[in-house]
């Protein structure tokens, strides 16, 4: 997609003739610079700068947009926010219909998803695990699931590699399980874990503390055994918050209870006016911008369709708030983290009405799409010399920049600049000529900038034609004269 022209910004090229080697000071920001603060290649072969109005000033209450996805359609996955590295770490999951489990680790890093491939073993395939980020120690922390099997391993991601931790044999841990909660609580350094399914149908009601090394069990009287619960660490708080579940037996007994954890004992809240209908499978995230817990979705039944509502809780005055308009639609079995840089929830995948998702929605600050505020569009100089491109990008941040020659990406290995708002080609020869664009991208948005033409042309070529421009023509003209003055500023 290419950006339109708003409008056409042009200098007299005696005036603001370029006479220096100097690149152009383009990169993206939230603002607009004003075009006299952009110096002007001469008019016509020089260049000049495309500009456009500023985008709107985003809105302060939060809302869904649907951002770029990038993995398999799966649900059943888990996801973590790993605030040290700024990346949502997303494993496993049942992938695509009816092709089993999967063992693929992903990062989102507010723009982009990337396949991982870990410099250690994964885990094996498998689905309904629970995974938190322990910023003490810097890790994913990652239990049990169901692998064809329920199993009782613990796993870490430090980055770049899985590790199998095995607490010391003397040790107790907790019984093979999926679908339980869990959450770092930041205040006392440690993961919590809280029930979940053992197998046919017996839920779990007990507790347990990861240390980094170890896992304890805690007696506490607590909420009722349960599976497809949801738990999150409220940092204002500081306390770790467990939301709904289903007892299993009987069938769709299911809750809306909300619990916190505080370290030593458990407590149920009272809740004053409203509450989400009772559920399981739901996703649960704590908003830490606005100290608000956000929860979506989820299943009040086993057998009937999926929720769409969106839930907030005030931890303070203990009460619920339902938020409207648009949402990523129903389903269950999605997963979601909060990413800190972007001050929003992200969810992805899930059981969806009908079908499996593959679709990816963040409830936050609505996501401006990027869109070219300046930009170079022409330049013309002397072999040797430095020439640069550059754009100047609204939108949602983060943004990230690929220039393409003639459509073929420039590597960064090549051209460490192609991948920042402004191209450096230094010593330019006739192989650099060409058509040069950019492509812009955001969590939510793909865009492509106008093409720019960049020219290396010797005094001896001022009567340009031809496709590339850089072949005689046969023809002097007032193009011909405003070459030559061009090229003699510039040295050549």
């Amino acid at each position: 997609m290419f950006i339109r022209t708003k409008n056409l910004v042009r200098r007299s090229f005696l005036s603001k003739i370029k006479t220096t080697n100097k690149p152009l000071t383009c990169a993206g920001t939230a603002r607009i610079w004003e075009a006299a603060a952009i110096p002007l290649l001469a008019a016509g072969i020089f260049g000049g700068l495309l500009a456009a109005p500023s985008a709107a000033v985003a809105q302060s209450i939060p809302i869904w947009t649907p951002w770029i996805s990038g993995p398999l359609p799966r649900s059943s996955t888990a996801m973590a926010y790993d605030s040290i590295r700024n990346v949502t770490v997303m494993f496993g999951g049942s992938d695509l219909p009816n092709s089993g489990y999967t063992n693929e680790t992903w990062e989102w890093n507010g723009v982009v998803w990337t396949l991982r491939q870990p410099t250690s073993g994964s885990p094996m395939p498998r689905n309904r695990m629970a995974m938190a980020f322990d910023s003490a120690r810097g890790q994913v922390v990652m239990f049990g699931g169901y692998t064809g099997s329920f199993t009782d391993q613990t796993w870490v991601w430090t980055g770049s590699a899985w590790q199998a931790k095995a607490p010391f044999p003397s040790n107790p841990k907790p019984q093979p399980r999926a679908n339980a909660g869990m959450a770092f609580d930041a205040e006392r350094g440690n993961t919590v874990l809280f029930g979940g399914l053992l197998g046919g149908s017996l839920p779990a009601g007990d507790t347990w503390i990861w240390d980094g090394t170890n896992w304890s069990s805690r007696y506490a009287p607590g909420p009722s055994p349960r599976t497809g619960h949801q738990m999150v660490y409220d940092s204002a708080r500081r306390v770790v918050v467990l939301f709904g579940g289903d007892s299993v037996v009987p069938p769709n007994n299911l809750n809306n209870e909300l619990w916190e954890w505080n370290g030593s004992s458990w407590s149920q809240r009272t809740i004053t006016g409203p509450s989400p209908s009772p559920r399981s499978r739901h996703t649960l995230t704590y908003d830490t911008a606005r100290a608000k817990i956000v929860m979506f979705g989820g299943r009040t039944s086993t057998t009937g369709s999926p929720m769409d509502d969106t839930w907030e809780f005030d931890g303070g005055s203990g009460t619920w708030t339902q938020k409207f308009g648009q949402n990523p639609g129903r389903r269950s079995d999605h997963a979601a983290a909060y990413d800190i840089r972007n001050n929003a929830t992200f969810t992805f995948g899930g059981l969806a009405d009908p079908g499996i998702s593959g679709t990816m929605w963040g409830y936050g600050e609505p996501c401006l799409a990027p869109f070219v505020v300046l930009q170079d569009f022409a330049q013309t100089l002397c072999p040797g010399n430095t020439a640069s491109l550059g754009v100047i990008v609204e939108g949602s941040a983060p943004l990230s920049y690929q220039w393409r020659k003639a459509g073929v990406t420039i590597p960064a290995e090549v051209n460490a600049s192609a991948i920042t708002a402004t191209l450096i080609l230094p010593n330019i020869t006739d192989n650099d000529s060409g058509l040069y664009d950019c492509i812009v991208t955001n969590g939510c948005t793909v865009i492509t900038s106008s093409p720019a033409r960049v020219t290396a042309r010797s005094p001896a070529d001022i009567s340009g034609g031809g496709i590339d421009g850089n072949q005689p023509d046969g023809i002097v003209d007032g193009s011909d004269f405003i070459a030559f003055i061009n090229a003699f500023a510039a040295g050549c």
